[in-house]
This record gives structure tokens, C-alpha cells and sequence, in this order.
């Protein structure tokens, strides 16, 4: 059996088309091929047919039609290729489910070898209907190639020219339908005044976007009718964008001052642009408006809060008054280059977005999310955005309309970084507070991925519904909660930004809960009040840039919306708000127009603020300041131009940037910059002080760099979780990270930092986290990025944090793991004493151990921590071949051990630093036999400062002098060797066996004498072709 699928709008307006495949037998010895092509005249909303094919027990073939959600029982007609009516000999069944909606089937016998059959179901109301028909072609093996081939051509070409007439006897339906008169006779005049003028205001914006797009056949229709003169109509001024719809406002506001008559005449023209104006949201508008009853309900109960009990009602006024204040102003930059931000009212600066309803069926993301923004803009711009688009208003999200079905309860709203989702949902959150929209919500709760993720830890791994909401609200008592969760339709919850969520939303059925008092990790409590099994009838609505949308079950979702950011009118209107100066934002404006791709770039809320923040430098500053805000301006066009880029940087692709005083202007214009490159080997922005706004801004810029110094940046925090998100990019290139000396930062960032490091995507290889004031605290989430499968991880400087025992014990954990990948770690003046050496040693000795290069240095060890961990430097798993163990407070006592590990057969240490530490001449002597062993490996020892004296130099002479001696570099300084144990090192010197290359002997108490003996042996040195530098 084949399927051919021939449909319209079947995406756009939702319908599901379901094929049973069947083997069939007609009768013994035939076999069946069936051809079903299917196509839609008009879908009924959420209806969803289906078509069936099934035999009998008696080999009898039957052909099933199935509608859902009918609210009445439709009318079924069946006809064959004649135009047969065989309705009569056709059967229906209905069953009614739980929300009170029919489901109709229908079923008849195919009695041909050959037919065309169609059914239509059609409801008995005048709403749209949907049609199938189904070509049945059934054939014998005996039956000619070409005659099949021929019937099936001919078959496939009548469904297509089918599929053509019922389209275009829908929209003749519709124009009919919407035609002037009957519009005016069946719909408007059954209106009062007062209700059009109600509807009139109510669709305003909407009215403006459709009338702007056809305003000259508007101003005709209005002459034709007598509404107004040629003469008026003249001097109704018709702008270009993007001025026009101010002056689409005002034309509508004086006809609504006119007459009854001149309204309607005013809907009656839009109506009869629908012949002309294929717009989804004139056919919508138009529907709606024929539901004058629902209609007129629905606006006069819009702003209407729920009914609530006393004790909610006063928790609700206590919410509404903290969303109010939190919602109130937004944070703005000061000035250009001043890193300080202030508050602004909220209502003073926001500007409109645009919103367009998408179809959820394709979510794959081929092309850069800017890039293809920028392209749907300028498709809009050029074909008309009215007729190819289907825009919605932020105020209409969650709106159930008088021709809506199913209510809209879940909504995913998608936008590339930057374009305005958060600012929407402060939008949301402000209007809700003030009492001018979505009022049917009694409380409305914001969640920000970024801040949930903290609490998918290991510290805290589970959490109720009511307990996350009482967490970030902290006025909502536990026990008020169950009460305000009993009636879910009255509740919203807003998630804000899913591509900063590192945890897998599963929607699978056994990881979905449903009681809000139990216990769940919080990404089960999101994917469940998606799915509905939590709370079923609240109201979800969820933000995320495209990238992160194919975690989410969109089969689930009732509306997804995509932000487009700023139409030219919207360009002009921020324009205005942000200059607050009427002429200076003329000035602005017509600057940045003038400039195809600045404006281009506008569509983008945060580059429009960007180039806006240049110009008020600009034009705000003496002349002689004036250059620097227009070359951030002329870096944004130049960013377009990669070739450019390259060669202003250089071909190092570096860029030096410490020390410098970066406003929120610089730093997203380097993000952008650095973006266009793709690449980028080296960032260096150490001592230049960094808040979360001005990371975030780099963030774009980060992902594409391979090493970023941030030393001393004043990072906190709240920096970590920004620099988390570069790292877990899809498209991260960091390879070194660099955040020494941010004392600030604190635990909980480096927790942040760590859900980076765990991410698939991140490809760190080196992190400094040196002087950052971390302690135990943080080391638990440090060992679980160390033993994550994604971690790549090689190093890792911990120095100078007070870190203590407990932190090194939980540091092993991740570094015994086989997924560590770890070869150097730096835990230098850590507080570590020798309760941890033992954990330490057990790292050294296991089988899936990489370190080569261990820093201890200046931790309290002692002489037992150096014994512990000697245990682990002997085993044949080590893989050590660097320890720093200065100033440790060892002793010769611990001597012995380390020479044991010196003369191990399995011991690959090539580099022992023991300086500033009290080990004698007898630790020297102990040290020394493990020199002379033949499966010594050392290269470079450091004996700075250990109190030696002329007494050892005898011993360490022989090691000099011995066959297996493997030395190139001893340090000496600072002892008391003085002049008889320069000599007698002077004797190993000259033996033929001594590698030495250095040897360093400052501040031992040597004469000029013997100093001039030993650069004698210097000289023997070179006249026999070796190298040996003798510090003194």
C-alpha cells in the first residue's frame, strides 16, 4: 500500500492525518494496492481526522472517516467517482469523551476493483469543515505495466486539480462569506454603538497592523461609501514605515469619533480586503467578530480577577504588591564607558515586540540563529509581513478567542540571544501586577533556568512544587501554597530562559509526577507542569533561544511564538524612549537609516541599544569626544566584514584588553566582533573589572576564544554562571580559563562554573582558580566535574585557597575515577596538613591516575605525610613525575622514605623540590643512596635552605660521580657548605660519569678562592665539550 499526502494549511492550523496500513485481500488470488491521497478544504480548528482502512472477517474491504472534538453531531456524505451518493449505505457511530466532545466515525464497504471515494464531514453550524478524498485502485497481477502506470498518472494529476478547486472555493467561501453587505447586515448592525466602539478599541492594534497594509483600498472603499469626501481622504496622511502607524492610530480614533455608521463602514472595508489581503489575522478578526456574544463577554470579563477566599486574597494583594516593586524599572548603563548601571521605569523604556505564531513541526536548527532572524526580517519587509505571517500581541498570549476549542495553556516562546524574551516576561510580570492584563490569573510565578539549575545539585537534589515557589518567594508560607494549588486554571508559571538549563527534560510518563507536595528533582517538576500531570489546567509559558528547544516535547505545546524583535516602527519608538528628546531622537534616528546595515541591525532589541548608546555619546559630547561613540557605531558595521576584521587584528587573532575601564557598549561590540571571526586564539582581559552584565554581553565572544585570562576581573558569583554558559555552548572553543586572584567569586561560583565543565560541549583543558578564597566547600562539585565522562580536563591550579583536609579527601574522589583525565594539579598553601597524604597517596597509586605534576608546596605535611605519600610514589601505577614538596616542615626523618622511592623500580619522578625544609645532613646522606640506584630517574633536585653543611657534600659528590647518576640540575643555595664542601663537590664534578648541566651554590659561605676553583672545573667542562654553569 502506498500513501500520497496532499494538504493545505495542515500544518499552520494543527490537523493530524493518520493511515492504518492493512494487508487486504479482496478475494482469493487477488492482491490489492491502495492509493490514498488526502486533501483539506478548511480545518475545524483542533479537529483531527483520520482515515482507516481495514478488512473483514469475509475478506470484505471497508474505508473508515474519524473526526474528533465535534461539538455537535456533523453531517456525513459519502460519493463515489460518479458523484453517487452512498451515503444510505454507510454507517455512523459516535462516542462522547471526557471534556464533553464527539468523536464521529463513519464507515463504508468498497464494492469496485476501481473507485474514487470521498467523504465530507460537515459541521452544522457555520464554522469551517475539513474534506478527505481517497482514490482506491485495485488490480490483479495480470494487469499491464503501462496501463497501471498510466491510471495512477492520471489519478495523481485529478487529486492535485481537486486539491486546487476546493482551495480556491474556500477563500471564494470566505470572501463571500465576509462580502460587504452581508457583513453588515448579519454581523455589525447587530452591534450596538457602544459595542463596536468597544470591540473597535479592544482589537486596536491589530486593526492598525491590518489597515496600515492596505490603507489606500481603505480610504477608497470610505470615499465609495460617502464616509468621506475625496478631499478628507487626501489629507489623510499615508506614511512609509516607520511612521505609518502613528498615523493609522490617529485616523482610526477620528472615524471612532463619527457616527455609528461611519465605524461600520470602516469594518465593512477591511472585510472586503480579504479578496485582496490573504492574512491569517484578518480571517481570524473577522471570525471573532461574528461571535458577537462571546466577544463582548469575553471583553467586559478580561480584566476580571478571580473570586478568592479572604485568606488567598490577601496573600494574592501581597504577591501582586512584590511583583509591582521587583517589575517596576529596569537597569540601564549610565553612561558610554561607565560600567555603572542605573534604574529606569520600566513603561518609559520598553518598546513593543514583535511576535509571530511558528509551527512547531521543524525545529532543526541549519543557520545561525542572527543570520536567519535577520533574513525573515528582510523577507517580511519585502513581500509584506500582514499577509505572510500571523502576528500575536504579547497582551493576547493565553487568550482563549470565541472561535477557540481548546483553551492555550502551554506556550513556548523562541528568540535568538538578545532579541527580548526576558524583557517580555518583565513585561508579562509588570502588566499582571498593574491590573491591566491577564488578569483571569490570581498569581503569576517567574523562574529563571539560570537560578533552577542550582538546585539540581547534589546538595539539594530534590524539591515539592510548593516548596520551589515558597524558596523564590519567600512571603508564600508552605501551608497558604496547597490552598493557592487547588485551583490550578487560575495559575501561571513562567520559565525563563531553557538554553541556560544544563539538566535533559524527560517527558516520558515514569518520570513525571503529580502531586506538588512531593519531592522531585525541579526538572521533573517543569516537564510535569508541561505535560499537565501537575496541576492539569495551569498555564505554562517558556522561553529559550532555538537551540535548547529540542529538549522540549512540542507535541505538548499549544502555541509557540517566535520574537522577531523590532519592525521599523518599533526601531523608531525605542528610538524616542531611549533619547527621551524628541529632535535628538529625529537626529539619532535619521543617522542610523541612513546607514543600511546599522539599521538592518535594529531588528535586534540589543543591538539597537547599543548603537543608540554610542550616539547619545555622540551627539551628547564636546566635539572633540565625539570620534570614539561613532567607531563603536563603525565597529558594528565593520563586524559584518570578516576579511576586515582579520586584518585589523592581526593573524595572531589575539586581543589584549587589561586593565581598561569597558562599559556594556564595549563589551557587546567585542562579543561581536570576535563572533564574526568564528575564532579566536587568545583574550586577555585580566584586572579589568567585570560585572554579570558585562560577561554576559562577552558571552557570544567568549564561546569562540581558546584562552581567556580573567585575572583579578572582580568576577563574582553571579560572572560564573554567565562564564558556565560559554562553556556548555554547543559551539565552545575554550580550552583555557584563567580566573586567578577574583577573591569575590566565592564557592557558589565555582559550583556554577562546574555545571560548564559536566556539559558534552565543554572543552576546557586548563583552569586557574588560584587566590580565589574557595574553601571545602566547593571541592565536592570540583571532584564531580573531574569524574564526569564529558571532562577533558588536564589542569588544574588551586593555589593559595583554603581548601584544608576535607577539601583534598573529596579532590580524590573525582581524581581516582577512570574518567579523570587530570595530569597536573597545583594545591600550594592549601592548609592541607598529613591527615589528607593518605587519600593523596591512594590518587598516585591507582590504576587510572594521569598526574605527572603534583604541587604541595608550603602545606604543613610533616615528615608522616611525606611517608604516606611516598607509599603511593612507589607504586607501579604512579605516573608522577614532578613534586613540589617546599617548605612542608619535613625533616630527615622522612628522608629514607622518599629515597626509597628515588631507588623504586616503578618510580618516574624526574623532578623532587625539597627546598626550605629542615632535613640535614643526615637527609642528604639518606637522599644520596637513593641517587646512586640504577632506576633513579631524577633530573632536577632542589635542596634551597634545608640546613646543610660540608658534612653531606661527600655523599652527594658520590651520587654526582655515580654510573647511574641521571642529574642535571642541584640546587644548593642558601646552606652552610662552605669552602670544604665546594670541594669536595668539585671532586664529583670532575668525574666522566656527572651529567650536571647546573648547579647553584649562592649564599653558602664560599671564599673567592674556592669560587675561582670551581670555575677551573667550568673551563675543564667546555675544553672536554660539555656544558656545566656553576652559580655562586
Amino acid at each position: 500500500m502506498f500513501l500520497v499526502y496532499s494538504g493545505s494549511q495542515i500544518c499552520s492550523w494543527n490537523i493530524l492525518l493518520i493511515s492504518k496500513k492493512q494487508s487486504m485481500k479482496v478475494q482469493k488470488g487477488w492482491s490489492c494496492i491502495v492509493f490514498i491521497l488526502l486533501h483539506m478544504t478548511h480545518t475545524a480548528w483542533t479537529r483531527q481526522p483520520s482515515i482507516s482502512i481495514s478488512s473483514t472477517e469475509d475478506q470484505q474491504t471497508t474505508l473508515e472517516c474519524k473526526g474528533n472534538k465535534w461539538d455537535t453531531t456533523p453531517d456525513v456524505t459519502w460519493r463515489d467517482m460518479n458523484g453517487v451518493d452512498l451515503t444510505p449505505e454507510s454507517s455512523v457511530t459516535e462516542e462522547r469523551d471526557n471534556e464533553g466532545f464527539l468523536t464521529v466515525s463513519s464507515f463504508i464497504s468498497i464494492k469496485q476493483e476501481f473507485n474514487v471515494f470521498s467523504c465530507l464531514m460537515r459541521s452544522k453550524v457555520p464554522k469551517p469543515d475539513w474534506h478527505s478524498g481517497l482514490t482506491i485502485y485495485v488490480f490483479s497481477p495480470g494487469v499491464s505495466g503501462w496501463s497501471v502506470v498510466f491510471w495512477l498518472s492520471l489519478l495523481l494529476y485529478v487529486a492535485m486539480a481537486a486539491l486546487l478547486i476546493f482551495q480556491w472555493r474556500r477563500m471564494r467561501g470566505l470572501i463571500a462569506r465576509y462580502e460587504s453587505k452581508a457583513f453588515s447586515q448579519k454581523v455589525l448592525k447587530r452591534y450596538h454603538h457602544e459595542d463596536l466602539l468597544k470591540i473597535t478599541e479592544y482589537f486596536r492594534p491589530c486593526l492598525v497592523y491590518l489597515i496600515k497594509a492596505t490603507m489606500t483600498n481603505i480610504l477608497k472603499s470610505l470615499v465609495s461609501k460617502e464616509i468621506l469626501t475625496k478631499d478628507e481622504a487626501k489629507m489623510v496622511k499615508v506614511k512609509e514605515e516607520p511612521e505609518a502607524s502613528e498615523y493609522v492610530e490617529s485616523f482610526i480614533s477620528e472615524v471612532m469619533k463619527k457616527d455609528r455608521m461611519a465605524l461600520i463602514s470602516l469594518w465593512e472595508a477591511l472585510a472586503e480586503q480579504l479578496e485582496t489581503l490573504k492574512s491569517p489575522n484578518l480571517i481570524t478578526l473577522m471570525e471573532e467578530v461574528t461571535e458577537a456574544n462571546k466577544l463582548l463577554e469575553e471583553i467586559d470579563t478580561r480584566n476580571e480577577p478571580p473570586a478568592l477566599d479572604p485568606h488567598i486574597k490577601e496573600l494574592h494583594e501581597t504577591h501582586r504588591q512584590a511583583v509591582s516593586e521587583s517589575t517596576r524599572t529596569v537597569e540601564t548603563q549610565v553612561s558610554l564607558g561607565d560600567p555603572h548601571t542605573t534604574a529606569v521605569g520600566f513603561e518609559t523604556r520598553y518598546t513593543e515586540l514583535v511576535l509571530i505564531e511558528q509551527d512547531t513541526g521543524n525545529l532543526k536548527e541549519t543557520e545561525h540563529e542572527f543570520l536567519k532572524t535577520r533574513r525573515i526580517h528582510e523577507e517580511l519587509m519585502k513581500k509584506g509581513a500582514a499577509e505572510k505571517c500571523e502576528r500575536i500581541w504579547i497582551e493576547k498570549l493565553f487568550r482563549k478567542g470565541p472561535v477557540s476549542i481548546n483553551p492555550v495553556n502551554i506556550i513556548v516562546v523562541s528568540g535568538m540571544v538578545g532579541i527580548g524574551k526576558t524583557t517580555m516576561v518583565q513585561k508579562i510580570m509588570y502588566d499582571w501586577a498593574r491590573g491591566t492584563q491577564y488578569q483571569r490569573f490570581a498569581f503569576v510565578f517567574l523562574f529563571k533556568f539560570r537560578e533552577l539549575k542550582l538546585l539540581d545539585n547534589e546538595n539539594e537534589p530534590q524539591m515539592s512544587l510548593t516548596k520551589l515557589i515558597e524558596w523564590h518567594y519567600k512571603y508564600l508560607s508552605d501551608d497558604a501554597m496547597k490552598d493557592v494549588l487547588k485551583n490550578p486554571e487560575t495559575l501561571l508559571f513562567i520559565f525563563d530562559g531553557l538554553d541556560e538549563y544544563k539538566c535533559k527534560l524527560d517527558f516520558t510518563g515514569s518520570q513525571l509526577c503529580s502531586d506538588p507536595d512531593v519531592e522531585v528533582p525541579v526538572h521533573i517538576l517543569v516537564t510535569s507542569l508541561v505535560s499537565q500531570t501537575l496541576l492539569k489546567g495551569c498555564s505554562v509559558l517558556i522561553t529559550s533561544r532555538p537551540r535548547a528547544l529540542e529538549a522540549m516535547d512540542m507535541e505538548r505545546v499549544d502555541q509557540f511564538v517566535e520574537i522577531l524583535g523590532f519592525f521599523p516602527e518599533q526601531r523608531l519608538m525605542y528610538c524616542k524612549k531611549f533619547f527621551g528628546d524628541t529632535a535628538l531622537a529625529a537626529q539619532a534616528f535619521q543617522y542610523v537609516k541612513e546607514n543600511t546595515i546599522l539599521y538592518t541591525m535594529c531588528f535586534s532589541p540589543s543591538c539597537c541599544w547599543m548603537i543608540c548608546s554610542a550616539l547619545k555619546s555622540h551627539f551628547m559630547t564636546p566635539e572633540k569626544a565625539k570620534s570614539e561613540p561613532l567607531q563603536v557605531g563603525q565597529r558594528l558595521c565593520d563586524f559584518q566584514n570578516k576579511e576586515l576584521i582579520r586584518d585589523t587584528i592581526g593573524e595572531d587573532l589575539k586581543m589584549n584588553f587589561s586593565n581598561t575601564a569597558l562599559s556594556a557598549v564595549d563589551c557587546a561590540v567585542m562579543a561581536a566582533v570576535i563572533s564574526c571571526c568564528g575564532e579566536f586564539k587568545d583574550l586577555d582581559m585580566s584586572f579589568t573589572p567585570l560585572t554579570p552584565e558585562l560577561i554576559m554581553r562577552l558571552e557570544p565572544g567568549l564561546i569562540c576564544c581558546s584562552k581567556v585570562w580573567l585575572r583579578s576581573c572582580r568576577l563574582t558569583a553571579r560572572c560564573c554562571s554567565a562564564l558556565s554558559s560559554a562553556l556548555s555552548a554547543p559551539n565552545s572553543q575554550v580550552t583555557l580559563l584563567m580566573l586567578c586572584e577574583n577573591n569575590i567569586m566565592e564557592d557558589s561560583g565555582v559550583e556554577q562554573l562546574c555545571e560548564g565543565l559536566r556539559s558534552p560541549n565543554c572543552k576546557l583543558v586548563e583552569l586557574g582558580l588560584f587566590t580565589c578564597r574557595l574553601t571545602s566547600a566547593c571541592c565536592s562539585a570540583l571532584s564531580l566535574a573531574l569524574l564526569s565522562p564529558n571532562s577533558r580536563l588536564t589542569y588544574l591550579d588551586l593555589n593559595n585557597n583554603n581548601l584544608g583536609d576535607s577539601g583534598a579527601h573529596q579532590l580524590s574522589e573525582g581524581l581516582r575515577s577512570d574518567n579523570c583525565k587530570l595530569k597536573e594539579l597545583r594545591l600550594e598553601s592549601c592548609d592541607l596538613t598529613s591527615a589528607c597524604c593518605s587519600a593523596l597517596s591512594s590518587v598516585l597509586s591507582s590504576p587510572n591516575s594521569r598526574l605527572t605534576y603534583l604541587d604541595l608546596n608550603r602545606n604543613n605535611l610533616g615528615d608522616s605525610g611525606a611517608r604516606q605519600l611516598s607509599e603511593g610514589l612507589s607504586s607501579d601505577n604512579c605516573k608522577l613525575e614532578k613534586l613540589q614538596l617546599w617548605s612542608c616542615g619535613l625533616t630527615s626523618d622522612c628522608c629514607s622514605a622518599l629515597s626509597s622511592v628515588l631507588s623504586s623500580p616503578n618510580s618516574r619522578l624526574t623532578y623532587l623540590n625539597l627546598d626550605r625544609n629542615n632535613l640535614g645532613d643526615s637527609g642528604a646522606h639518606q637522599l644520596s643512596e637513593g641517587l646512586r640506584s640504577d632506576n633513579c630517574k631524577l633530573k632536577t633536585l632542589l635542596l634551597w635552605s634545608c640546613g646543610l653543611t660540608s658534612a653531606c657534600c661527600s655523599a652527594l659528590s658520590s651520587a654526582l660521580s655515580s654510573p647511574n647518576s641521571r642529574l642535571t640540575y642541584l640546587s644548593l643555595t642558601e646552606n652552610n657548605l662552605g669552602d670544604s664542601g665546594a670541594r669536595q663537590l668539585s671532586e664529583g664534578l670532575r668525574s666522566d660519569n656527572c651529567k650536571l648541566e647546573t648547579l647553584v651554590l649562592q649564599y653558602n659561605g664560599i671564599s673567592e678562592s674556592e669560587k675561582k676553583n670551581l670555575r677551573s672545573v667550568e673551563k675543564e667542562w667546555r675544553r672536554s665539550g660539555r656544558q656545566l654553569i656553576i652559580y655562586t
